[in-house]
């Protein structure tokens, strides 16, 4: 099973990749554009998710809420790309869309529903 600091890993490096990209002017149609307001979100976020995924604190409880944040985020992104696109100031696709809606229901999944599972396991252990 995938946990808190595998997701923050994988998610960080993918979203620094992405901002590295749109910094050197590389555009993937479909998923990366260049436009300011993607390249900075993903930086922030990549540097959040990579500072959580390798960070060793006490039980791994600042990547657990990292990857809630960054879920819920990308979730956001990706309900509201398709529901209201233009609203958050960033030229979003169907490719971008549907990256922010997998990230976010992975992210998701593993901060809340798989980490209570975990819990639930390790208490009656």
């Amino acid at each position: 099973m995938m946990t808190s600091h595998m997701f923050c890993r994988i998610s960080g490096a993918l979203a620094l990749a992405l901002a590295a990209m749109g910094l050197g002017g590389l555009s993937i149609p479909g998923v990366l554009m260049g436009e300011t307001a993607s390249i900075g979100m993903y930086l922030v976020m990549g540097a959040l998710g990579l500072y959580a995924g390798f960070a060793h604190d006490h039980e791994g409880e600042f990547a657990h809420h990292a990857t809630r944040l960054l879920g819920l985020v990308f979730l956001a992104l990706g309900i509201v790309g398709f529901l209201m696109p233009g609203l958050i100031g960033m030229q979003v696709d169907m490719g971008r869309n549907i990256l922010h809606l997998a990230l976010g229901l992975a992210g998701s999944y593993i901060g809340y529903l798989a980490h209570e599972v975990h819990a639930h396991d390790h208490a009656h252990a």
